[in-house]
């Protein structure tokens, strides 16, 4: 059993080898919409995707992260672009700072209480 990305998974599936049994995103994920989530499978509060961010210095000035995001809002509209991450397995989700900060400080909190409650155990 194993958890990972939509991406990683993808090329495995056609072997017959894997099967997916639920998704740990909040809503089913397009790629596999007939895959329950972790929530609809029983295991609630649970809400999980994987991400990929450009993370830059603390002292970063806002405006340079506002002109970067604005530099990349072009290439997340085309559609060339979205189609091949969708053909990579990657639903296109950009958002500001703002928005990924939100979701990165759940995203803590969350395996923080997890740590915190002996659901995650050191290895070894």
């Amino acid at each position: 059993m194993g958890w990972t990305s939509t991406a990683s998974v993808t090329p495995h599936l056609a072997t017959g080898r894997v099967r997916l049994l639920a998704a740990s995103s909040a809503v089913r994920t397009p790629f596999f919409p007939e895959t329950p989530t972790l929530a609809e499978a029983g295991i609630p509060r649970t809400a999980l995707s994987n991400w990929v961010a450009m993370l830059g210095p603390a002292a970063l000035p806002g405006a340079v992260a506002e002109r970067l995001y604005g530099l990349l809002v072009p290439a997340f509209d085309d559609h060339a672009f979205r189609q091949r991450l969708t053909a990579l397995g990657i639903e296109p989700d950009l958002r500001p700072a703002g928005d990924l900060h939100v979701e990165m400080l759940r995203e803590d909190a969350f395996w923080a209480a997890a740590a915190k409650t002996g659901t995650l155990k050191p290895a070894g």
